[in-house]
């Protein structure tokens, strides 16, 4: 790529879509569409939990 290359939006499709995310308001957006409070991490937090003990174990960490 040449030195002096300067990246642009010459698409109207890609300015559109940029123009679509400034002033987003996206802790609304989070607040409506997020269903992350009812994602269940348990089983998740055991093997992780073991990871790490035993990373400790071999003084990794």
């Amino acid at each position: 790529m040449d030195d002096n290359y300067t990246p642009t939006f010459d698409k109207n499709n890609t300015v559109n879509k940029v123009k679509r995310l400034v002033g987003y308001d996206w802790s609304a957006d989070h607040k409506l569409n997020s269903n992350s409070i009812d994602v269940y991490h348990q089983g998740n937090t055991k093997v992780t939990k073991k990871f790490l003990i035993e990373l400790a174990k071999s003084n990794t960490l």
